[in-house]
């Protein structure tokens, strides 16, 4: 959820926040306006930044080239890695989001293989990268209709 914490009355300052858990403890104190609709891979990246003292970031995170993303313009979430993968890091960022589950076993397929192939070329961390994403798709088609243990 999208959110804005001030830091008090007439003191024109404020911050905006995304929450990436319940923050139940923030309820009744903070309005939330908005959520994330694409983009959940920048999101889980500056969530997983490394922290040190007093739970501060180790290395800045910054906006750069942002703006205002024309409809049907590329908006760069698939293919992000310019590996061939045409998938999004992320099921929710599916422009269409089907609800055939053989759509979503072929795109488990898909994504696993490429992380086999850097897997192959020693590319470990890719790798890795790949087989987190394939099974975020996975987790999904396991919830569509006609799935069940013995069919897969």
């Amino acid at each position: 959820m999208l959110s804005m914490a001030n830091s008090g009355p007439n003191t024109n300052g404020s911050q905006f926040f995304i929450t990436t858990t319940r923050t139940s403890h923030l309820d009744g104190y903070h309005i939330v306006f908005g959520k994330v609709i694409k983009g959940m891979g920048v999101v889980r990246s500056v969530e997983h930044i490394p922290t040190g003292e007093n739970d501060l970031p180790t290395v800045d995170a910054f906006i750069a080239d942002c703006g205002e993303i024309p409809e049907g313009a590329d908006d760069g979430i698939a293919n992000f890695f310019n590996d061939g993968d045409s998938y999004p890091d992320w099921p929710a960022d599916l422009d269409d989001n089907s609800s055939e589950p053989t759509w979503w076993i072929e795109a488990v397929e898909s994504i696993k293989g490429y992380g086999d192939g850097h897997f192959k070329k020693q590319d470990y961390k890719m790798a890795l990268r790949k087989y987190r994403k394939a099974l975020r798709y996975l987790d999904v088609c396991w919830e569509k209709d006609g799935i069940d243990e013995g069919g897969i």
